[in-house]
């Protein structure tokens, strides 16, 4: 295995061990979705290299919004 790899099965290992991911075969389809939309969205609220609150709000209730849809 290259180190890009092993860099993203030990990410993966600390996340489940903060309790903020569960084991791959846990994950059902629109808990992924989720996680995809979150990932994107933090993106993209990161993308002109500042944080705004208020961005972090809006996304949040954006993502929640499409799930539910």
């Amino acid at each position: 295995t290259n180190i890009e790899e092993r860099l993203s099965y030990v990410y993966q290992k600390f996340l489940e061990h903060i309790g903020v991911a569960r084991p791959a075969g846990e994950i059902d389809a629109e808990e992924a979705l989720r996680f995809v939309l979150l990932d994107f969205l933090a993106h993209m609220i990161t993308a002109d290299g500042e944080v705004d609150d208020r961005e972090i709000v809006v996304a949040e209730r954006e993502a929640l919004q499409l799930v539910r849809a």
